[in-house]
């Protein structure tokens, strides 16, 4: 298990270059708007407008993100070629079948939470390798779903520690700067976009994370033998 999070982590530290230049130009201006909205740079009226729509704003912009950086992965591992623009357009062109499986893999696991937590961990879990199977295996949103459910059998309680084991003392660092300085995160506009950022760099290592597992999954079945 600290293997994973340890090799996660240098995958993200080593192309952590790559990765913003991909990830950044896609949330970087949704932050920006963000914060201007609440550091009320922008008029009231324009900045509430702009507040009530930002559920959807970050609903396209990580179905975008999203296929743009799990092609990224797949092509660093891989030892190919890629630029921005062929990993945004791969993005974009996956955005559709990445907001299906967004929508339904969100309320499955609200409906998990609202089970008494656990069952949403599990759906969380069995459904991680969905956006992957779209992108790489070429799913369908409904296929990617029911293949990830599959997949992740026997990785499910390994995914399950090793989020936790990664998260639990990051978003603890965050409380306790929190619990010491109450206002830093919103003391202006700078301490706001640096925290938005930061939450947001913690999400892409998650889905370095979730990607060491997928590459797990598809080298078992590479070896796996053949039946007869």
């Amino acid at each position: 298990m600290i293997d994973i999070i340890r090799d996660t982590l240098y995958f993200f530290r080593k192309n952590f270059m790559a990765i913003a230049g991909v990830f950044l130009p896609i949330v970087l201006p949704i932050i920006l708007l963000d914060n201007l909205c609440t550091f009320k740079i922008i008029p009231d009226e324009q900045a509430k407008t702009i507040l009530h729509l930002f559920f959807f704003i970050n609903l396209f912009a990580y179905s975008i993100y999203t296929g743009a950086l799990i092609f990224l992965f797949s092509k660093i591992i891989a030892g190919d070629q890629w630029n921005v623009a062929e990993c945004l357009r791969t993005g974009l062109n996956n955005f559709p079948n990445i907001l299906a499986i967004t929508v339904i893999s969100g309320m499955l696991i609200m409906l998990g939470f609202m089970l008494f937590i656990v069952p949403g961990i599990i759906i969380s879990a069995r459904l991680s390798f969905a956006a992957y199977h779209i992108i790489l295996d070429g799913e369908t949103p409904i296929g990617a779903l029911k293949r990830s459910y599959e997949a992740t059998r026997q990785y499910m309680w390994k995914i399950v520690l090793s989020s936790l084991i990664f998260s639990i003392p990051m978003l603890l660092i965050f409380f306790l700067i929190h619990r010491t300085y109450p206002s830093i995160f919103y003391l202006n506009i700078f301490t706001g976009i640096a925290t938005d950022i930061g939450f947001d760099i913690l999400s892409v290592i998650f889905a370095v994370l979730i990607f060491r597992f997928y590459s797990f999954y598809k080298e078992a079945l590479e070896h796996r033998p053949a039946s007869p």
